[in-house]
């Protein structure tokens, strides 16, 4: 029996050392032949950005030429802008050269002010301009609504001026073409305003 334990313990042993050393030779040629893992392709983050902008600017486009339209009540069409603007707050600004992010964020803060005071346009305005006296007569309350309005809307009209200027400044400093937004951003391509009072 003492003579059946060396060898039974070295046939124990062989299957541990086997594998270990199986795994050190797996181990030291595996990174070799293994293919190298797939390069993340580099997201260019302006390029991405000024495209998502200019989807933007599309959008406002085509709320400015529905505006002008014959026949269309142009206070209609403002009640679509709200969700425009919140399109413009979706735009990504990961890794955007911070001062661009920050001017982009005033130019944001100041849509969506504005947004919110178009939000208070009412949802029962009809889109035919010609019933609007009839409503104007029957919702007197409406007047004074569009009064307040038009005064909150001026100081956030130079605020928004000033949010431009800087974001445009800040933009060409690095290179971003903001060009399409600033065309669509313009207040002579702004919808038309309404007069309710006709």
């Amino acid at each position: 029996m003492k003579n059946l334990l060396p060898p039974l313990a070295a046939i124990l042993a062989l299957p541990f050392t086997a594998c270990d050393k199986k795994q050190t030779e797996t181990s030291s040629t595996s990174p070799a032949s293994a293919p190298a893992p797939a390069a993340t392709p580099a997201v260019d983050h302006k390029a991405a950005f000024t495209a998502a902008l200019n989807g933007v600017a599309a959008e406002m486009n085509a709320l400015k030429g529905e505006s002008q339209k014959p026949g269309v009540n142009p206070m209609e069409t403002m009640k679509k802008v709200p969700p425009v603007i919140a399109k413009l707050a979706a735009v990504p600004t990961t890794g955007l050269p911070e001062e661009v992010a920050a001017a982009f964020g005033k130019v944001v803060a100041n849509a969506n002010a504005r947004a919110a005071m178009l939000s208070r346009i009412p949802a029962d305005l009809p889109s035919d301009p010609t019933a609007m006296p009839a409503y104007v007569q029957s919702h007197p309350e409406f007047m004074n609504t569009m009064r307040e309005l038009q005064t909150r809307m001026g100081p956030l009209t130079v605020d928004g001026r000033t949010a431009s200027g800087e974001f445009k400044a800040a933009a060409d400093k690095h290179g971003i073409d903001i060009s399409e937004f600033e065309k669509a951003n313009s207040e002579e391509s702004a919808p038309a305003k309404a007069n309710p009072e006709k």
